[in-house]
């Protein structure tokens, strides 16, 4: 059974906390985007000199394929949509969010 909200008293610290937060997940999202641009750059020069290791000083960048199995969960339920349901269980989680 999801929980009732609660609000406790807003303080200016708390809120100058919340903004601090919500400012900080910008600067990820920004970084990230800075960090694939990077990562981008490294795979087109592997590419282009037709490599999947370089390694540099102390450093050694990989880029190689790899096999990966995972369940096809969108056909399982089109097959077989009982045992979707009997093994399929809900579970109670929390979500920590500034909006």
């Amino acid at each position: 059974m999801p929980r009732k909200p609660k609000t406790a008293e807003v303080t200016l610290d708390i809120i100058t906390l919340a903004r601090e937060y919500r400012e900080l997940g910008q600067k990820v999202k920004d970084l990230e985007v800075l960090q694939d641009t990077i990562k981008a750059t490294l795979i087109a020069e592997m590419d282009r000199q037709g490599i999947d290791c370089l390694s540099a000083d102390i450093l050694t960048v990989k880029y190689s394929t790899y096999m990966d199995t995972r369940l096809d969960t969108v056909t399982l339920k089109a097959e077989n949509p009982e045992l979707v349901a009997k093994y399929t269980k809900s579970i109670e989680r929390r979500r920590f969010q500034i909006i």
